[in-house]
């Protein structure tokens, strides 16, 4: 989004006015001025995953909001706010009508617990508070005028240690504690890469289906993104060699694929490590969900295998810990390390310095492991307690899958075809099932279900089955 604002929005308790909400929020903001004339809104698609609403309902928003001449769209090129809107003219209609600075209503504050089902967030009910408080008390009272100062760009020195201790027990990847920046989470990681060492129209290979919040943060970068379907191995290397040989980048999953949960097979990670090194591309690897891996343990990661220089390496503790921490790390080359450090001099990118010490005092004190180690186990028994109910109560109307790591499950649709009329069912009983189809680029896959199980206690498996198989019904022709 725009530097001046980003797009806050939150879902009414009933989804009988969910267009007309999203309609009025949207128009608020650009009112507001939080919003500014140009800022390039989501696109139906990955706003309704996002939101875990259907996409129905953010189309019809759209479409009165440009009814209205207050946005624009522009075809493939996405969705704008009305550039020729004066903004002049804007905060002063908004400083009469109560929707100035400052005046932004409570409930766009508030924090309500993710829906069952909902992906991308980490067990909460498991998340060590009491620890975690008096980590952060410990380094509140004992911040000092050194605490206060600037502090290193780079990253929290101890913390930076702490990883590459991690890094290379857990996932071998050998690295000087030097080569590790801090970032603003994954998709700072992602943008500060690019901004650092891609040229315009430069273009990289994106997993197709693949996560659709990195795809809108290449957009706005202004990369070429090149779709690169994947299967059963992962990404298809060679097709993306036959679709553009000459890509800058290459952005792959490949411990566990995102959304598909496959494992980058040894013989496709060794044929991408010989197209990059031989086109002098990059390899951006996102770890995603690498810790978690059922009655096996979690593979090398692929930088593990890079001896030329090619594999960037990307971390967060979203998944991990929780999705408020938004840090995340870059593990760099040292060829490309003095750029990076000219970059973060100038970006400031490494977020709260806070924050960093209570992570580095948690790793650095064997918190952490113990804390994978317990929700590997909690995550192995929710999955399959919510496989077994799902197998139990739908086994004619969903083919669950299971893959050997993650955090959710894979459910093809048996005969449902309206995803957007399930998902609208779904939310009325309470539940947010992600569709695949908000990671699709071109790749087309039949309508599928994306479950989360982490904040699914096992004693709920049964009742959450039961509530999904209301919505399914619901949404048969």
């Amino acid at each position: 989004m725009s530097e001046s604002g980003s797009l806050q929005l939150n879902l009414p308790s009933t989804t009988s006015g969910i267009y007309q909400s999203l309609y009025q929020q949207i128009r608020d903001q650009i009112l507001g001025g939080y919003l500014v004339p140009g800022a390039r809104l989501p696109s139906s698609r990955a706003l309704a995953a996002e939101l875990g609403c259907s996409r129905g309902s953010v189309e019809r928003a759209y479409e009165l909001l440009l009814a209205e001449d207050f946005i624009q769209g522009r075809g493939a090129a996405g969705t704008y706010v009305n550039p020729r809107l004066d903004s002049g003219l804007i905060a002063a209609g908004a400083a009469g009508s109560g929707l100035s600075r400052g005046k932004r209503s409570e409930a766009e504050y508030s924090d309500t617990e993710p829906l069952s089902l909902r992906m991308g967030v980490p067990a909460l009910d498991a998340f060590p508070r009491k620890l975690w408080s008096r980590l952060v008390n410990k380094h509140t009272r004992n911040t000092g005028a050194a605490e206060l100062t600037r502090g290193c760009s780079f990253g929290y020195a101890p913390l930076r240690h702490a990883l590459a201790n991690y890094l290379a027990i857990s996932r071998g990847v050998q690295t000087e504690p030097e080569q590790i920046f801090i970032t603003a989470g994954f998709q700072g990681a992602l943008s500060t890469i690019v901004q650092c060492l891609s040229t315009p129209d430069d273009e990289i290979w994106c997993e197709d289906p693949g996560y659709y919040r990195a795809r809108s943060c290449l957009n706005q970068l202004g990369v070429s993104i090149i779709p690169v379907p994947v299967d059963k191995d992962g990404l298809r290397v060679c097709d993306g060699i036959k679709m553009a040989s000459q890509a800058k980048f290459a952005l792959v999953t490949p411990t566990h694929q995102s959304p598909m949960g496959v494992t980058l097979s040894l013989a496709r990670r060794m044929e991408l490590l010989h197209w990059a090194n031989s086109q002098d591309s990059l390899i951006i690897e996102d770890d995603y969900d690498s810790e978690f891996r059922y009655g096996e343990k979690p593979l090398p990661a692929l930088k593990s295998l890079d001896a030329n220089n090619r594999v960037i390496y990307t971390g967060s503790f979203s998944k991990v810990l929780a999705p408020s921490l938004t840090l995340g790390y870059v593990v760099v080359p040292e060829p490309l390390q003095s750029i990076f450090e000219q970059s973060f001099s100038a970006l400031w990118s490494s977020g709260s310095v806070l924050e960093q010490k209570v992570i580095a005092e948690f790793m650095a004190e064997g918190h952490f492991s113990v804390h994978i180690k317990k929700m590997r186990k909690l995550y192995g028994e929710r999955r399959a307690a919510l496989a077994g109910a799902l197998g139990s109560r739908l086994s004619g109307e969903l083919s669950v899958s299971l893959q050997a790591g993650g955090m959710h499950l894979i459910g093809e649709l048996l005969n449902v075809r309206d995803e957007k009329l399930l998902q609208e069912n779904a939310l009325k009983q309470g539940l947010a099932p992600t569709m695949l189809s908000s990671f699709q680029i071109e790749t087309i896959y039949p309508p599928t279900l994306l479950l989360s199980f982490t904040n699914i206690d096992v004693s709920a498996a049964e009742t959450v089955a039961g509530k999904l198989a209301v919505a399914i019904e619901a949404s048969l022709n």
